[in-house]
């Protein structure tokens, strides 16, 4: 379930930015995960492998490239997290023009 506050503040975005780097860490690992669930013969792996498919994971990994700096991994400590979150998002720049 996801709550979306009526009045969004400091702590909604931090948690938002926590939410897609640990989305970004699942993402990242699910090739590996389909690759070891290539034998299985339960169906319920059968369709977890079935939706970790390349095909299946690779847009929502280029949507969150295209905000997320790619060194950037949901860490455990507040410490680390907060430093994180501090350097996760992009900066977009728009209108630029090359040279």
């Amino acid at each position: 379930m996801i709550i979306i506050p009526t009045q969004p503040d400091i702590r909604h975005a931090e948690q938002a930015i926590n939410n897609i780097l640990m989305l970004k860490s699942f993402v990242e690992s699910a090739p590996q995960l389909f690759e070891i669930l290539s034998g299985v013969r339960s169906a319920l792996l059968l369709g977890i492998r079935e939706n970790l498919r390349p095909e299946n994971i690779e847009p929502t990994l280029q949507l969150i490239k295209e905000v997320i700096n790619e060194d950037v991994t949901f860490q455990k400590t507040p410490l680390d997290l907060r430093n994180q979150r501090t350097y996760a998002v992009k900066v977009l720049r728009q209108g630029l023009k090359a040279g």
